[in-house]
């Protein structure tokens, strides 16, 4: 569209908006405002691409309709803010590509975080893979929470692990932690794609990992892993492709007996 300029603290004004798409306008600029939290009806609010820069303001967690919450490459700062963990009805959560930084929020008791998104499919396919799913009318619960490629650090949330219908984590390229492999990854029974590059984790993979039913993609690049990886003979028939490059990974057990996998 070719727009340019800042978002107006008066869009609190388009009261009856659902969808607000203003994606790869590059000279949309400024902060986001506070008062885009007062658009109630909003179930579509898609940001990626554009300038803006700031933090993410907190009202947004006052969107109690949204869907899709997409503000991917812009330049973003500061935290996340917690009370994206207010949006029961969230589907899509896309933060990919910005500065964002600190540690990835968990809810206590005075205060909501990530892990209250209990019904989140995705933690990652990228933006041009499934955009086109932004358009569809068909209501779902949250499929996919983008955070690779930022600068957050602390350690990964154990109670992301309560969020069972996870199909896709995506946390590559940011600054946790050195952390012992997740056990809490082998209990997510609907993960398909585990994407883990760049995120200093050590230690041994669990065996049993591979048996979830319907994993497609493990890739783990560039960590601190090692020991033996056993891939056990009940391996989930859905996948395709296991990425260990640029660990310390001493032998694969039972590789030969992989059929159909691409070992790398």
């Amino acid at each position: 569209m070719g727009l340019k300029g800042q978002l107006s603290r008066g869009i609190e004004q388009l009261s009856e908006l659902q969808t607000l798409d203003l994606s790869y306008n590059k000279q949309l600029t400024g902060p986001l405002p506070q008062s885009i939290g007062n658009l109630k009806k909003l179930s579509h609010l898609i940001l990626a691409g554009c300038s803006f820069f700031g933090q993410i303001p907190g009202t947004i967690g006052s969107l109690q309709e949204l869907v899709v919450l997409s503000l991917n490459s812009n330049h973003l700062n500061g935290v996340i803010t917690p009370s994206i963990g207010n949006l029961s009805k969230l589907d899509w959560l896309d933060l990919t590509d910005n500065n964002i930084e600190g540690t990835i929020p968990v809810s206590n008791e005075s205060s909501p975080g990530l892990d209250m998104l209990v019904q989140c499919r995705h933690l990652h396919p990228s933006w041009k893979e499934q955009a086109h799913r932004f358009n569809s009318t068909s209501a779902f619960q949250l499929k996919c929470e983008l955070l690779d490629s930022n600068k957050l650090s602390g350690s990964i949330p154990s109670t992301l692990g309560l969020v069972r219908t996870l199909q896709v984590v995506n946390m590559r390229n940011n600054s946790f932690e050195v952390a012992h492999f997740p056990s809490w990854f082998s209990a997510l029974w609907s993960l398909k794609t585990l994407v883990m590059e760049d995120t200093q984790l050590e230690g041994q993979i669990p065996v049993e990992l591979f048996s979830l039913p319907h994993l497609e993609t493990f890739k783990l690049k560039n960590n601190e892993l090692g020991g033996t990886l056993e891939i056990v003979t009940s391996y989930s028939s859905h996948l395709r492709l296991i990425d260990l490059q640029g660990n310390l990974i001493r032998e694969i057990e039972n590789s030969t007996e992989v059929k159909n996998v691409q070992i790398v």
